[in-house]
């Protein structure tokens, strides 16, 4: 006899596939909801739950199956690992990369080496930087070496992901490397790489960030006036009171140089008087 949870689940089921997007928005969060109700369940109801999604999964349309395999992913169940490998080189890439992130933050290498595909191959920018993200923030492995080499790939959305990656990362060791990046011909690469420096907070890129205020392109002047900010050194205050006064750009997001620079100036003097009040 089903649960209420398995009931619930099967109610749901059929909604994920809906072709009314708003139908198959409100059972993907009721499905989502119910995932926090699993941790009481036994290892034989979980493993119920998961025979009963993973037959949806096979037989579902793309809608549903992202869905199922997210809430898999929350289960955290080692049994997961077989039946969702057999999944991983689907057609749809944005599944096959939802499947290799539940399998490679279960410690599957497969799911791993799927992850890499997708940073290396991936049809869109946004899916390989999802891929990068997902890479650097994976707890069992080490994975700085293989940043840092495809930060300098000759595929320009590589690189760029790899960039980005090395920010998530948070590794003081990315320093250096992201700070030649600054020099990328490509100028989203070094809007991503200005990005990764203010995250790091590491005051060796104070000099090389000011230099890009002067950059060419108003995302990487954008990002590299957010990373001083986030850096918080009194050397970037005269050239950030400089844009404040007359730079009129705009970067891709809407957002004005002028602005940017306001809200950097007041985050160094924030982060200066709490330094003073700690000393």
């Amino acid at each position: 006899m089903e649960n209420q949870i398995q009931q619930n689940i099967r109610s749901i089921l059929d909604k994920l596939d809906d072709e009314n997007s708003s139908i198959r928005v409100t059972a993907s969060r009721a499905l989502n909801a119910l995932s926090n109700e699993t941790s009481a369940l036994s290892d034989t109801e979980k493993g119920e739950i998961i025979a009963l999604l993973l037959k949806s999964l096979t037989a579902g349309s793309n809608r549903g199956r992202y869905y199922i395999v997210d809430f898999l992913g929350k289960l955290g169940d080692k049994r997961l690992i077989e039946p969702l490998s057999l999944l991983l080189k689907d057609p749809n890439q944005n599944l096959s990369f939802k499947i290799a992130s539940v399998l490679a933050e279960l410690g599957n290498q497969k799911g791993f080496e799927m992850l890499l595909y997708l940073l290396k191959e991936g049809k869109t920018k946004e899916l390989k930087l999802a891929a990068a993200s997902t890479i650097a923030n994976l707890e069992d492995k080490d994975v700085f070496d293989l940043l840092l080499g495809l930060s300098s790939d000759t595929q320009m959305t590589t690189r760029q992901s790899a960039i980005y990656a090395l920010g998530e990362l948070g590794d003081k060791r990315a320093v250096t490397p992201l700070i030649q990046s600054l020099k990328d011909s490509n100028s989203f690469a070094r809007s991503l790489a200005a990005e990764a420096l203010g995250r790091l907070g590491d005051k060796q890129a104070v000099e090389p960030l000011i230099l890009m205020l002067g950059d060419v392109d108003d995302d990487v002047r954008c990002n590299a006036i957010h990373g001083l900010g986030e850096i918080g050194d009194n050397r970037a205050l005269p050239m950030l009171r400089w844009i404040e006064e007359h730079d009129r750009g705009e970067a891709s997001w809407f957002e004005a140089i002028e602005e940017a620079a306001h809200k950097a100036i007041i985050r160094i003097k924030e982060r200066n008087k709490t330094k003073s009040r700690k000393m």
